[in-house]
């Protein structure tokens, strides 16, 4: 049994794994001086001129604009550090916040990878549904590693349309989910990944341009790897059929009387465009499907 796998004696023998297992929302006591530890190594603190590890005023400021919360500077920054430490202990809420920041100042600091991957650890370790972005600026709802993993390698290759994709996974995973934002963001992505190969001369090109003009290509100007393939399936199509999926259920992209449309696309289906624009963004990069006939 591999130590990421290891579960309590006492789990075991209850057979309890799948309640053990079960993501832990907020900020649960096992976890709360662990995260504190490394807010206080790895953000809140600063060397002085006596090579004194003191509380970072100017940090504390800007936690106090950005989360908008009242610290209390009554007492110096020592006091003013005590009381953002006191307001995480009582306000679950403003603790993920505070990692949430932390997570997207350092993410922006590449020799600060290291502290980014402690905190992912500790999050993992202790079973919280959060985990730091495939794109490490920010706190993300925690999804299977290894779909974490692909997409943080998607992004990071992708150009264009991985900063899309990465806007995408903050929209619909972050702390503060909006799922049409996520899905606005996803079909930008995939718009950037196909639109140069299917609609390059095009100065205003689309999803929808492209999905067209894709069905009305003559025979052998696309390729893909599976073009040989002899089940009968037409492999141009099923990737033109993913991005009609992803393009044409965008439900509140326009405005209309109709009732029956909804105002808004919902959590899961943001989430499942997300994974579509992921796999269709590596076809298109890695040249999976290609132009052959221009």
């Amino acid at each position: 049994m591999s130590e990421g796998r290891w579960r309590p004696l006492s789990v075991r023998t209850a057979g309890q794994a799948e309640q053990f297992d079960a993501p832990v929302q907020g900020v649960p006591p096992w976890l709360r001086q662990p995260l504190l530890n490394w807010l206080n190594e790895e953000f809140l603190m600063t060397e002085n001129y006596l090579r004194e590890v003191v509380p970072d005023g100017e940090i504390l400021m800007h936690i106090q604009i950005r989360l908008r919360v009242s610290l209390d500077w009554n007492y110096g920054v020592a006091g003013t550090h005590q009381s953002l430490l006191a307001l995480c202990q009582k306000d679950d809420r403003v603790f993920l916040d505070l990692l949430d920041l932390a997570a997207s100042i350092l993410g922006k600091l590449p020799q600060r990878s290291k502290a980014l991957d402690e905190i992912d650890a500790l999050l993992r370790a202790g079973g919280s549904a959060w985990m730091v972005g495939p794109d490490r600026r920010c706190l993300v709802r925690r999804v299977e590693p290894e779909a974490a993993q692909a997409a943080k390698e998607v992004i990071e290759s992708s150009g264009r349309a991985g900063e899309c994709l990465a806007e995408a996974w903050r929209q619909t995973y972050g702390r503060s989910p909006n799922a049409s934002a996520g899905y606005r963001e996803a079909v930008r992505a995939v718009e950037a990944a196909v639109c140069p190969i299917i609609l390059p001369n095009n100065p205003k090109p689309t999803l929808g341009a492209a999905i067209a003009a894709l069905r009305d290509a003559p025979p052998g100007k696309y390729a893909t790897v599976f073009e040989d393939n002899r089940s009968g399936i037409n492999p141009i199509d099923e990737v033109r059929g993913l991005m009609s999926l992803v393009w044409t259920n965008q439900l509140d992209r326009h405005g209309t009387d109709n009732p029956e449309v909804p105002f808004h696309v919902s959590q899961e289906q943001a989430e499942a465009v997300l994974f579509a624009a992921l796999t269709l963004v590596h076809w298109f990069h890695r040249g999976f499907f290609r132009l052959v006939n221009g």
